[in-house]
C-alpha cells in the first residue's frame, strides 16, 4: 500500500534536479527564494513517477529548459513545472499533472505558446487491473510526448 504522505528529501533528488523547490505554494511563480526546509508532502504515485522519470532519464532536457527551478507540489498530490521567464514574459509555459475525479482519469498537460496539450496517463475505470509495468510504460510514453511537443515547438 502506498503511503498518503511521502517525505521529500534532497537525497531523493541525488542529481540536485529539483533541489530547493519543495514549496507547495510559491507566490513568485516558482522562481523566487527557495525554502530548503524538509516537510511531509503528499505526492500521488503517478506524479511522483513522472518526476522521477524526468529526474533519472531526462535531467539534461529538464536543465536545458530551466525546469529544475520551477517545481510546485500541490496539496492534492499533483505538480506544476514552470518554464523560466523569457524575453520579459513572466508566464512562458508549464507542465502539470491533474486528476479528473468525475471520469477517474489522470492527465499530464502542457501549456506553451498559447496552446494546451493533454496526454492521458491512466483511466482508472478502464484500467483498474493494469500491471505496474504497463503504468510505467505509459508514464514514459506520456513524458516523451510532452518532450517531443516542447522540442517541436522550439525554445520557449
Amino acid at each position: 500500500m502506498i503511503s498518503r504522505t511521502t517525505l521529500i528529501r534532497r537525497t531523493l533528488y541525488s542529481k540536485n534536479f529539483f533541489s530547493g523547490c519543495l514549496s507547495s505554494s510559491n507566490s513568485s511563480g516558482g522562481f523566487g527564494k527557495r525554502d530548503a526546509t524538509l516537510y511531509p508532502v503528499y505526492t500521488h504515485f503517478l506524479s511522483k513517477s513522472i518526476l522521477e522519470h524526468l529526474q533519472n532519464e531526462k535531467s539534461d532536457w529538464v536543465r536545458s529548459h530551466g525546469l529544475q527551478y520551477g517545481l510546485n507540489l500541490n496539496s492534492n498530490g499533483t505538480f506544476v513545472l514552470r518554464f523560466p521567464p523569457s524575453n520579459g514574459q513572466r508566464e512562458t509555459g508549464h507542465i502539470w499533472t491533474s486528476y479528473d475525479s468525475s471520469k477517474k482519469q489522470h492527465w499530464i498537460s502542457l501549456y506553451k505558446n498559447g496552446s494546451m496539450y493533454r496526454h492521458l496517463i491512466k483511466d482508472n475505470i478502464n484500467s483498474e487491473n493494469m500491471p505496474a509495468s504497463a503504468v510505467s510504460d505509459r508514464i514514459k510514453t506520456c513524458v516523451e510526448e510532452v518532450i517531443k511537443t516542447v522540442d517541436s515547438a522550439g525554445e520557449i
